[in-house]
């Protein structure tokens, strides 16, 4: 069984493991605890045409689960392995701090779209301008430039639809915690240990924060948490991709980003302005069908626990037989529980117009 160095005692990585989560998830409950009446006083998010609220809800729990990930890794890895602290790691670090101040300047007063998206951009360059060359992902298909361009614009998309995505209670929990569980099968299929240890970490906060967030929420994510938990899953998922395959790498997240994307397509298709709030993505047409927020978030929930099944299965396969077949198929799958998914959140509407 592997050992890791932890707090000056070697353990079985399994026991680390759930130790790192147990202690991450208390630190977040506290830090959210100490801070709630400030998030009460600043932080209040009054219903809008997005919200699926009806009354002012504190915002801001993101930014516990972003500052005990990050301030844990900081911790660890300059007290016992500092040489692991290279730039490309240091450029996320970096980036997500970035995009937590930028979120919490927006949450208590919000920036115009423009500003947002620029910054944004300057971040995710950032973290492109610190990849190793010769990380590749179509194998010099295309140059290296229009790659590293894609690459920006896909997690600068990605860092907003989690964002968009937020908008009921519980959901960016069920989504980002099967996604993280994938994240942290990869890393200790592939030894990598930055990336483990800020999986667990992420994983301890999201199960920390959930009972804050549990219907009717006491407490939002915010934007403070959502901008720098979207990078830090699109940079995790690129990892994935370079040691994997881009195919492989959209799964586990296929869900978020077929609701973000056919969302999107459709409002630009009906001329509307898509920087604007609105109600049009398939959860939040579910949920003023149901008008029961845990049956949205059941479906959602069932739905991304068989795209890590998927995921995690394929990374064991794809080892044993032909790479391509075996992600091809397993795309192929994981659409086939999206698709199945995105109708019955619709299908109520479905049938209501129908009659």
């Amino acid at each position: 069984m592997k050992k890791i160095f932890f707090f000056h005692w070697y353990l079985p990585s399994a026991y680390w493991g759930i130790l790192l989560i147990v202690i991450s998830a208390i630190a977040t409950a506290v830090t959210i605890h100490i801070l709630f009446p400030f998030f009460r006083r600043h932080a209040l998010a009054c219903p809008t045409a997005r919200s699926s609220h009806l009354v002012p809800t504190p915002q801001g729990g993101g930014f516990a689960i972003i500052s005990v990930t990050i301030g844990f890794f900081l911790l660890y890895f300059i007290s016992f392995y500092p040489e692991l602290l290279l730039p490309p790691i240091l450029s996320v670090i970096g980036a997500s701090l970035g995009l937590l101040i930028l979120g919490g300047i927006d949450d208590i007063r919000p920036l115009p779209a423009q500003l947002r998206f620029l910054i944004q951009f300057s971040f995710v360059i950032l973290i492109i301008w610190f990849l190793p060359e010769e990380t590749r992902l179509l194998n010099n298909t295309i140059p290296n430039e229009i790659e590293k361009l894609i690459i920006t614009l896909g997690i600068v998309w990605f860092v907003n639809l989690v964002n968009f995505m937020d908008g009921i209670d519980l959901i960016t929990t069920v989504e980002m915690l099967p996604v993280w569980t994938v994240v942290l099968f990869f890393s200790d299929d592939s030894q990598n240990l930055p990336l483990m240890f800020i999986s667990l970490c992420i994983i301890g906060s999201l199960i920390g924060f959930l009972p804050y967030n549990w219907p009717v929420a006491r407490l939002f994510m915010g934007d403070i948490g959502s901008l720098p938990l979207g990078l830090l899953t699109g940079w995790a998922l690129l990892q994935l991709a370079y040691q994997t395959s881009l195919i492989l790498a959209l799964i586990p997240a296929l869900y978020y980003i077929a609701d973000a994307t056919l969302t999107l397509i459709k409002r630009l298709i009906n001329g509307e302005k898509i920087w604007e709030a609105h109600r049009s993505h398939f959860y939040q047409r579910a949920f003023e069908n149901e008008r029961n927020v845990l049956i949205v978030i059941s479906k959602i929930l069932i739905a991304n626990i068989i795209l890590l099944i998927i995921t995690c299965s394929t990374i064991i396969l794809r080892k044993l037989y032909n790479p391509l077949i075996v992600d091809l198929v397993a795309l192929s799958a994981a659409c086939l529980i999206v698709n199945n998914l995105l109708s019955r959140l619709g299908q109520k509407q479905k049938i209501d117009q129908l009659g």
